[in-house]
């Protein structure tokens, strides 16, 4: 049972990381956008936390994880990447 529970959680962080993503880059650069590629950057550290655990947890195949690890880190680094971008382009108050 808890497999399947984990598994649907990964699902719906998953989703929502994507949507707060595409949600982001509706906005003009703004508090609003950096608050939104925030939001999505912490939604997706949380999305890795959760995968990681699904390995240690035998729900997820190391050998998947070890394929899709990789693109993992260069997901991160774009929205690290995005997230200070949006920060340099706030104005200072």
């Amino acid at each position: 049972m808890e497999k399947y529970s984990l598994g649907i959680t990964i699902e719906k962080i998953l989703l929502e990381c994507i949507e707060t993503t595409f949600s982001a880059t509706v906005f003009s650069p703004s508090l609003q956008k950096t608050q939104a590629v925030a939001l999505a950057s912490a939604k997706f550290d949380t999305l890795k936390v959760y995968l990681r655990l699904a390995v240690h947890e035998h729900c997820l195949e190391e050998k998947v994880y070890l394929k899709i690890f990789p693109h993992l880190g260069t997901i991160g680094t774009m929205l690290g990447g995005w997230l200070r971008e949006t920060n340099k382009s706030q104005p200072k108050t």
